[in-house]
């Protein structure tokens, strides 16, 4: 009986943490928005900048570090993340 509760108890803790694994990656994968601190502009993960050169699905952190704002030119340095 001893070693069956244990197994339960180990079986349990290890879904728990493969659970939270998961979680953690899901919210990587989640497309985010940052916005400009200056004129207000939106970068769209989701949408990208195409026009600018940035694919559709590219996350901030991917966006190149010269890259400035399309509407008023400030660097990525000035763009907080938009929360929900």
């Amino acid at each position: 009986m001893h070693f069956k509760r244990l197994y339960d108890i180990i079986f349990k803790n290890t879904l728990y943490i493969i659970c939270l694994n998961l979680f953690d990656e899901m919210e990587e994968l989640k497309m985010a928005k940052y916005v400009c601190t200056v004129c207000n502009w939106v970068y769209d993960e989701e949408i990208g900048y195409p026009e600018g050169g940035i694919a559709p699905g590219t996350k901030w952190e991917d966006v190149p570090e010269d890259f400035g704002c399309p509407l008023c030119g400030v660097g990525k340095d000035l763009f907080v993340k938009q929360e929900d």
